[in-house]
């Protein structure tokens, strides 16, 4: 068995300073629901440390209830 350091050699992120920002979520479904509550948080401080946010949500699947 072989440990995996690549967290060892990981860098820091260089995050720009942005007055506006734009996040996107593609999908609504598994994954893309939970990830949409945190995005939303996210969104939620950055608006409140000053950021104009712009959340955007896109799912173009159809649910329906079919009897049959």
């Amino acid at each position: 068995m072989e440990l995996n350091l690549d967290l060892a050699i990981a860098c820091p992120v260089v995050s720009f300073n942005y007055s506006k920002i734009e996040l996107w979520l593609v999908g609504c479904g598994g994954t893309g629901s939970w990830l949409a509550a945190s995005l939303v948080r996210l969104g939620r401080v950055l608006s409140q440390q000053g950021k104009q946010v712009k959340l955007c949500f896109v799912d173009p699947d159809r649910v329906a209830i079919l009897f049959g």
